[in-house]
């Protein structure tokens, strides 16, 4: 077994703990995801600019602006609130997410080319990202799910089934943290390799789970930090709003959505990189 760095310097090196699992590098994976955000800021734009914009116009033209959010008196914001045209609208967004996704990974962590052609035309990997996507969010979704059943319950007077009911139906809260062990699974759709196993990742990956939380609470930080700031900017342009503004207030919105999706889309990044490196590392060892 090699010898583990001490003090501070564990948070700083990639570590392999007495389980063989590999332990990220804390200041990698808690701040690698911004740091490579600003490095490869050009294929952001690139690709960002681009998907936004497209994003920007789905939106605008399915009735479904930003702004409907915000306020029902405009004379110039029409708002449709059909429920199967809010559900059409959404998926189509999430698919142009899920490309996007693929050609931000690719740019950023394979280093391919960026034109046009790249980031217009499909892959066949965007379905898997889609499908995976769609994964992702209805497997998340269950902590909002045990929030609504433990809102609807009526109390049960017998508190042993009080307290049954509510560690069984609470569990899902702990879901999201755990699918925070399982993000290199995307990076791998991403980048078209084939996915490793559920099993083999969740050993590698065991003891990052305070890491890997305080990563989560950082971009939810953030998160809520530039949409608050965003949807604030947005209200003030109410008070004199016009058709550029409005596009550009939608815009300015689809921006930010992609930059925050892009600093998850790194965190993947950082999460497969690093057990790639340690399973070559041990397989050069191993020879």
């Amino acid at each position: 077994m090699t010898k583990q760095p001490i003090g501070i310097f564990k948070f700083l090196n990639i570590q392999t703990s007495e389980y063989g699992s590999v332990l990220f590098p804390f200041i990698k994976i808690v701040f690698g995801p911004y740091a490579e955000f600003i490095n490869k800021i050009k294929a952001f734009i690139y690709i960002g600019s681009i998907y936004s914009f497209m994003v920007a116009l789905i939106y605008l033209l399915g009735n479904q602006s930003v702004f409907c959010n915000i306020t029902q008196n405009s004379s110039i914001i029409t708002c449709n609130y059909n429920v199967w045209l809010y559900i059409t609208i959404r998926v189509i967004v999430l698919y142009f997410i899920s490309m996007f996704c693929v050609r931000y990974y690719q740019a950023v962590w394979q280093n391919k080319h960026i034109s046009l052609s790249f980031i217009i035309l499909p892959q066949k990997t965007d379905i898997k990202s889609f499908l995976w996507l769609i994964c992702f969010i209805l497997i998340n979704s269950l902590a909002g799910l045990s929030w609504y059943f433990l809102q609807i319950r009526v109390p049960n007077p017998d508190w042993r089934i009080e307290l049954v009911y509510f560690g069984f139906v609470g569990s899902g809260f702990l879901i999201p943290f755990i699918c925070l062990r399982f993000y290199s699974v995307w990076a791998s759709v991403w980048s078209g390799n084939t996915v490793p196993s559920v099993a083999g990742i969740w050993k590698k990956t065991r003891g990052n789970g305070f890491r890997l939380i305080i990563g989560l609470a950082v971009w939810f930080f953030i998160f809520v930090f530039l949409f608050s700031a965003c949807i604030r900017k947005l209200s003030y342009w109410l008070a004199d709003i016009n058709y550029i503004k409005m596009f550009s207030g939608e815009l300015l919105f689809s921006i930010i959505m992609m930059a925050i999706i892009s600093f998850w889309v790194n965190n993947c990044g950082i999460q497969k990189y690093i057990l790639d490196k340690e399973s070559a590392d041990d397989s050069g060892k191993t020879n």
